[in-house]
């Protein structure tokens, strides 16, 4: 088909990566209705072919972060063990959406702080300390520049759910603390 111009999607992503200071053999990748073990080398490196759908997954290898998979893509993650959060970087194809999730969980951290903290907050610093944690994670989302829409929309959908998520929580966790 393709010399009718018509060009078939890959129904799978190319996920490679280095991993400075490995934990172990074994790397993982799972979502909702997918799992699969990466065997990461004595170097650090891993590489294999994933056949997913579009959407969010945890990367997992001493700690779990999240990553978003498009087929079709060929990302690459750099990390390290020892500052895990702080030290992932994606580059090729998918990398801006998973730089930008990297960007996210960091500043959310920052923001949120302690949580025992956060849940003892009275219920309207509580709402407007979550109100201001998804306006800065929006901030950075409509910052973002030469990413896939449909990223964008999803992304903006998963924050009001992440938002809403937190806002239900609200009432047994500051009754625990």
């Amino acid at each position: 088909l393709s010399g009718c111009g018509l060009e078939k999607t890959p129904d799978y992503v190319l996920f490679s990566g280095t991993i400075q200071n490995p934990r172990g053999e074994k790397a993982f990748v799972s979502g909702s209705d997918f799992s699969h073990e990466l065997q990461v080398k004595e170097d650090g490196t891993f590489s294999d072919t994933l056949r997913v759908t579009q959407g969010y997954y945890s990367f997992s290898h001493a700690e779990m972060t999240t990553i978003f998979l498009t087929p079709g893509d060929s990302l690459h993650l750099d990390m390290d063990t020892a500052q895990y959060d702080e030290s992932l970087v994606y580059s090729g194809t998918g990398a801006v959406a998973n730089n930008y999730l990297a960007k996210k969980y960091l500043e959310k951290e920052k923001l949120t702080g302690d949580y025992k903290a956060l849940y003892l907050l009275d219920e309207a610093a509580y709402v407007k300390k979550n109100q201001d944690i998804k306006e800065a994670c929006t901030l950075l989302l409509e910052n973002l520049k030469a990413t896939d829409p449909e990223f964008v929309e999803i992304e903006t959908k998963n924050l009001n759910y992440e938002y809403l998520g937190m806002l239900q929580y609200y009432e047994s966790s500051h009754a625990y603390y």
